[in-house]
């Protein structure tokens, strides 16, 4: 993604009306700001179009910011399917008597600090971010830009120092909050370094503060978190070594020092290792022989990527393509959460044709531009990160582990006992939300209705009261897997109805899911309900959520949009037991 500049600015206006002839017209980009916001349209529809965002804009009316958030007819209140965009300068708050106390006392030699309207000005910003975080908790997500202040207020120290506590103060009071996403001004200039953003006279006159660049940034930043709340999330970056990694062949060199790690290799390897503290699984794909590629890592004094960064590798001397499946497999995930990153434009091009949904991303050929191109791959971008993404490495080796127990047990039953395998179903809280809101979000395969929530959603599920919301911790001798699976279910007439239930991959063919059924079971006894009642809609990739319920035995019936709900006895549910050794419920 090229960064945005006047001349793209121009050429996207003749594409802002695009957004509202596409299809899913229900999807809502509802923007409110303290200062003229409508030059954003431009950039914004551009970047809908391109990517392939659906959806419609609206603006809410000039300088209503807290009305919006208090008025629940509002724009931004009434929002129930898109985005709410909050464009705030936080120099559009202060009161004119701050302004005129400053200029006739010097201007950037006045102490703002301890003054009334300064004092005011923060109880403000704790205010906003209250209403913030009702609108939130009952409407859609929403992204909060805390726009740049203009040069006559950042030259007054004081000033300076009272908005970088502000903004502090701000995301520090809704980091508990994960459907509230914060850009702060250092977010919006690290991506787009404007020198020159500020209109002086077009900001006096109508207060429309940024030149048009500025005004495409903002619009392509909000278009950036847009697509990362609408895609779901890639999870491997494959690495290719030679020329990518480091400059030279490592198979040619006598000397692992001759390979050179220049500061663009060095910024390429700190962006990927800040990926892998982000969630990201590393591997490397490399045609080279094993034991060359990996002195590189041990042995040059310039790597900072370790090998303890890195998942899994395939160093050998067969097709990419083929390697890529083989970690597909090994990994269990889909080649479409999968980028790989190679020098070789005909090798790019190779995956690109055997692996169509693998992200090729070929890296510049001119080394300058590497830093660039990573910032502007919207492909990189997180939203969120949460304690299971920090432990992702962690997790697949202790995986590993597991496997290799498997492997040299007598039987399969004797692994599963030899695991001493541990299951917690637990009520959702506002801290394990997020983390079931993901997993919904993301489990594909063994997941009955691929029905997709926010974690503000879970929430709302859980304190009705109707329906009962629990997630699945499993942990064994090996290691915590964390929360890997989710139930929602709720009573119906005489049964259980079961809406959602997933499990992560990497805890499938232990019975755990077996184990969820039987809970269900037995917590339909509880309640006095006779039936179990397991709602299924096929998708592409669910094969393994059918096999699963069709290998229960019980009755199936048909339900709406070609689904179907498997039917039982909860006395028959609670009594489920895997049997490895046959794969046979007992």
């Amino acid at each position: 993604m090229a960064s945005p500049g006047v001349d793209v600015a121009r050429s996207m206006s003749e594409d802002s009306s695009s957004v509202s002839s596409m299809e899913d017209v229900d999807y809502l980009v509802a923007v409110t700001s303290s200062f003229t916001a409508e030059p954003v349209r431009s950039s914004l529809a551009f970047w809908m179009k391109r990517q392939n965002l659906p959806g419609r804009l609206e603006f809410a009316p000039f300088n209503q910011v807290f009305q919006q958030l208090l008025d629940s007819g509002s724009l931004i209140a009434a929002n129930r399917h898109g985005l709410n965009v909050i464009l705030l300068r936080l120099e559009d708050l202060l009161p004119p008597a701050a302004f005129e106390q400053i200029e006739s006392a010097g201007g950037g030699r006045t102490s703002v600090e301890g003054l009334n309207w300064a004092l005011y000005f923060q109880k403000d910003m704790v205010r906003l971010a209250k209403d913030l975080i009702a609108v939130a908790n009952r409407s859609v997500p929403c992204l909060l830009l805390l726009c740049p202040s203009s040069p006559r207020c950042l030259a007054n120290e004081s000033l300076a120092r009272l908005f970088q506590a502000t903004e502090e103060h701000l995301v520090s009071i809704l980091s508990g909050t994960s459907s509230i996403y914060v850009v702060r001004p250092s977010d919006l200039f690290s991506l787009y370094p404007l020198k020159e953003y500020y209109e002086p006279q077009a900001d006096c006159w109508g207060r429309i503060p940024y030149t048009p660049a500025m005004y495409t940034a903002l619009g392509t930043m909000i278009a950036r978190r847009m697509y990362a709340l609408r895609h779901p999330p890639y999870k491997v970056i494959v690495l290719d070594c030679d020329n990518t990694l480091w400059k030279g062949i490592c198979g040619e060199s006598e000397d692992v020092r001759d390979l050179e790690i220049d500061p663009n290799r060095g910024k390429l390897q700190d962006f990927v290792i800040g990926q892998h503290d982000q969630g990201m699984l590393l591997c490397l794909c490399s045609r080279n022989n094993p034991e060359d590629v990996l002195n590189v890592f041990r042995e040059h004094p310039g790597m900072r990527l370790r090998l303890d960064h890195i998942l899994a590798w395939r160093i050998n001397w067969e097709p990419k393509s083929a390697n890529l499946n083989s970690l597909a497999e090994e990994l269990r995930l889909g080649l479409d959460s999968f980028i790989f990153v190679d020098d070789d434009p005909v090798v790019c091009e190779e995956v690109r044709l055997a692996c169509p949904a693998v992200l090729v991303l070929p890296i510049p050929q001119d080394d300058a531009k590497i830093s660039l191109w990573l910032q502007q791959t919207w492909a990189f971008d997180h939203l969120q990160a949460t304690e299971e993404d920090a432990r992702r490495t962690a997790l697949y080796r202790e995986n590993r582990y597991r496997e290799e127990l498997q492997e040299t047990s007598a039987s399969l039953t004797e692994f599963l006992r030899s695991l001493n395998l541990r299951i917690q179903f637990e009520p959702l809280t506002s801290d394990s939300a997020p983390r079931a809101a993901q997993l919904t979000q993301r489990t594909n395969q063994f997941n009955f209705t691929t029905i997709r929530h926010t974690d503000k959603a879970l929430a709302e599920l859980a304190g009705s009261g109707a329906t009962e919301c629990l997630g699945v911790t499993v942990s064994d001798r090996f290691g915590d897997y964390g929360m890997v699976g989710v139930i929602l279910c709720r009573g119906e007439d005489e049964s259980l109805i079961v809406d959602t239930m997933l499990l992560s991959c990497r805890a499938l063919g232990r019975g755990v899911e077996h184990a969820m059924v039987a809970w269900l079971g037995g917590r339909a006894q509880e309640l006095h309900y006779p039936y179990l009642r397991l709602r299924f809609l096929p998708t592409s990739k669910n094969r393994p959520a059918e096999d699963f319920l069709d290998s229960l035995g019980c009755d199936r019936q048909p339900w709406r949009a070609g689904g179907c709900v498997y039917e039982l006895d909860s006395v028959s549910a609670a009594a489920i037991r895997y049997e490895p050794e046959s794969g046979a419920v007992g």
